[in-house]
């Protein structure tokens, strides 16, 4: 019999536990939440809109930031070792019971992430895209079955002898079949030339926003200090810490929302870029040196989800408005 735990407990014991101070990752004072909040506090635009009523209606993307420790990946290994064996099951399930469960919370997601280790810092940023929702999936033909077949094969066998042979004795039905009916199209007369096969899921792309806004320096006499500090702050927080000759700690993570629209359980930022707007001038920032500082920085983010986009996270968009419809009857 397939020993799960057995590996678990050797995953285990060859990682060590680290806290988010050792890190180096940048976490408020006091544990306390601190919300850098560009759409209220920063000059992001030259509209006079910091104190209008037009204010509540800019629309913004919400972050919240996370620090991968030691824990968070022995929990990644638990998680898919514990839950390897009920794939199986799930997957025997009926389609009522599958209709039933349509509507849950998110709890076939519990675990797979740790919010124990918060920076506290939240962040708001102005968001204007065109898009605003996407869906790319992949879906296999059948002459790619026979070899997923196998391989599925392959993994019953772990699970016991009774387990294989089942599920071989499908695969060999299955297989035969396949073998057949591309037999009997090589037979059929007038030629078809090609045989109809049908297809079936493979993976839908992780979903990405991209967030993209100015910060001027030129209007007010702290923006230039306030906002290179939070140039700087983004750049830190997304890059590694190199510990020692082979160990490093990895760059944050983050909860994403935008509301009505979007909503990440975990996303990394896959592409940050500051750019240097306008002229660029020499100055002495309060507690730096002379710095080169442009008339604005147009700071480009993108942020990668870690999941692939699913019924249970698109109702956690606004699940007390969602309406699921399990039959057209």
């Amino acid at each position: 019999m397939f020993d799960f735990q057995s590996i678990y407990n050797t995953i285990k014991e060859g990682m060590r536990q680290y806290s988010v101070n050792e890190s180096m990752v940048r976490t408020t004072e006091s544990g306390a939440h601190e919300d850098v909040n560009v759409v209220e506090d920063y000059t992001w635009t030259l509209s006079p809109i910091k104190n209008s009523l037009l204010k509540d209606k800019i629309p913004r993307i919400f972050l919240n930031e996370y620090q991968m420790t030691q824990n968070m990946l022995t929990n990644g290994v638990n998680y898919y070792l514990s839950n390897i064996k009920g794939a199986f099951a799930s997957a025997t399930r009926s389609k009522t019971e599958h209709f039933s469960n349509s509507n849950n919370k998110d709890t076939a997601y519990d675990g797979l992430f740790d919010y124990n280790s918060p920076t506290n810092y939240q962040y708001v940023f102005p968001y204007y895209s065109e898009e605003n929702f996407s869906i790319a999936s992949t879906w296999t033909a059948l002459d790619a079955i026979e070899k997923t077949i196998t391989n599925v094969s392959n993994i019953a066998g772990l699970f016991g002898e009774s387990a294989g042979n089942a599920v071989k004795s499908f695969t060999d039905i299955m297989q035969g079949a396949a073998s057949t009916a591309q037999g009997l199209a090589g037979l059929a007369y007038p030629k078809t030339g090609f045989l109809d096969k049908t297809k079936i899921w493979g993976e839908t792309t992780p979903q990405s926003v991209t967030i993209s806004f100015y910060l001027f320096n030129t209007l007010n006499s702290e923006d230039a200090i306030k906002n290179w500090k939070l140039c700087n702050h983004l750049c830190h927080q997304n890059l590694y810490s190199k510990i020692s000759f082979i160990t490093a700690y990895p760059p944050v993570f983050y909860t994403v929302d935008i509301k009505g629209q979007y909503s990440s359980i975990g996303s990394f930022v896959s592409n940050l870029k500051i750019s240097n707007v306008g002229n660029i001038r020499r100055m002495k920032l309060e507690g730096l040196q002379e710095v080169n500082v442009p008339d604005a920085y147009l700071v480009t983010m993108t942020l990668e989800d870690m999941v692939m986009p699913s019924r249970n996270l698109l109702n956690r968009i606004n699940i007390e408005q969602q309406k699921i419809v399990t039959s057209t009857k």
